[in-house]
């Protein structure tokens, strides 16, 4: 018999350690109206426009050598 505990922790950690690499766009569970930003596993910024979002988003890519954001659970190439 599978331990299933094992294999809902190594998927975890697979996903953390992939998601702090990145910069990630995600909506606020609690209030939808809202995008948060976070780089490298961290909290960054929160803001009300996606716009406003991918800008921050860009702008923490280029600084750090980057060449695609996860928006929305979807990889995005940035165009420089």
């Amino acid at each position: 018999m599978r331990d299933r505990g094992s294999y809902y922790c190594k998927h975890y950690f697979t996903h953390t350690s992939y998601s702090r690499q990145m910069i990630s766009l995600k909506k606020n569970p609690n209030f939808p109206k809202w995008i948060q930003v976070f780089a490298f596993g961290r909290f960054v910024e929160e803001v009300e426009s996606k716009a406003q979002a991918l800008r921050i988003a860009k702008r923490i890519a280029e600084e750090n050598s980057l060449d695609y954001i996860n928006s929305f659970g979807q990889m995005e190439y940035l165009n420089k």
